[in-house]
Formats: structure tokens, sequence, C-alpha cells
């Protein structure tokens, strides 16, 4: 079984680098053309198999989805970190303001939005989801909360996913091993190759 997480192409939010947790903001153009890329690469992946194609609720992602000619079902699960008061700040200037501050280990502050634990037990119902239908899926969602879903996969401390880096419309890859979902191949970009053809 193969599992590809893909994050959502640019947003103006994240162009600025912005936080952006709930707020339903809209794909860049260039982020609709890093989608699209996406397009022959997920054919590809798709082809004679029955694949779970799955996205976050929010419009990011159901543009990301679409314009990479996907139909997904909506999981709430996927949706964002409620990043509560963060929403909308310069994430470089919160961070060096707080530099002791850890969104993946402290939550957002003023106990404002979604705690850590919360947002992976939602990773662990995707992940059991997943799993239980024991089938290839693509996911489209967010940067956050894919980290926090690495973290899950891997069974690696909440810490941990702060020292990934996704970018926009870039993918994740996890392969079924003996002992469990391997990484496969992380921020991925859409390539002629298909890389992950030969790591099966």
């Amino acid at each position: 079984m193969r599992l590809l997480v893909i994050r959502h192409g640019e947003t103006v939010s994240s162009r600025l680098g912005h936080f952006t947790g709930r707020a339903d903001v809209a794909l860049s153009e260039r982020g609709r053309e890093q989608a699209g890329q996406w397009r022959e690469a997920l054919t590809d992946f798709c082809r004679g198999e029955e694949v779970s194609v799955a996205s976050s609720p929010l419009s990011r992602c159901i543009e990301t989805s679409t314009a990479a000619g996907m139909t997904a079902d909506v999981w709430p699960d996927l949706v964002e970190w409620d990043l509560g008061v963060l929403d909308g700040l310069s994430a470089d200037d919160h961070r060096r303001a707080h530099p002791e501050w850890n969104l993946f280990v402290d939550g957002p502050p003023k106990n404002s939005g979604e705690r850590v634990h919360e947002v992976r037990e939602r990773a662990e119902r995707v992940l059991a989801r997943v799993t239980e239908r024991g089938a290839d899926a693509v996911l489209f969602t967010h940067g956050q909360f894919a980290k926090v879903l690495v973290g899950v996969v891997l069974s690696l401390p909440a810490e941990a996913s702060s020292r990934f880096a996704l970018g926009p419309a870039r993918g994740v890859l996890f392969l079924d091993r003996v002992q469990g979902k391997s990484l496969a191949g992380w921020n991925i970009a859409p390539s002629p190759e298909r890389l992950w053809n030969g790591l099966s």
C-alpha cells in the first residue's frame, strides 16, 4: 500500500510567510499552476488501482485536488490546525519574538486554537481510516497538519514534527513494510520519472 500526502499549492498567505490555520483562503495563480503539475503524475499513480482520494474541506486543498485532476472525498479530519490567535501573523516575526516557543509542543499561544493532542488525535484517525481500507491513498492537506501526520505515521514524538519543512504542492510518500510504514519520499515534486514506482 502506498500513501501519498500532498500539501496544497501556494496561497498569498503562504507566499508572505503568514500563519494560516482555518482561514479559508484560495490558491494564488502560482498555486493553481503548481497543483496542475500533479495531474500527469497522479493519473499514473492511480492507474489500474482503486485509490482513495481525500481532501481537507478548506478551499485551498479542494482547489489543489481539482487542479491535479482528482475528484476527492472531503475528510474533515484533514483540515489545517486551528492556530487561534496566530492566524494571519508573520511566522518569522512570531518565532523571533518567542524563540523558546514550539507550535508542536506548546500549541497556539493564549490557550487559543487547537491543542497539540487534539491535532495528533485527528492524524491518528486519518491513519486508521487509510489503514483500515488497505488500498493506496492520496490525501490533500495542509503544511502544519501534514507534519503532524508524518510524526504519527512514523511514531515520532510531537516535537519531531517541527523538524520537517514541506513546500507548497509538495508530497510525502509512505510505503508499507513488514514493520509498518516507511518514509519513501519527502518534499516530492511531480516528476516524469515517477520515482516512487521503483521503490515498491
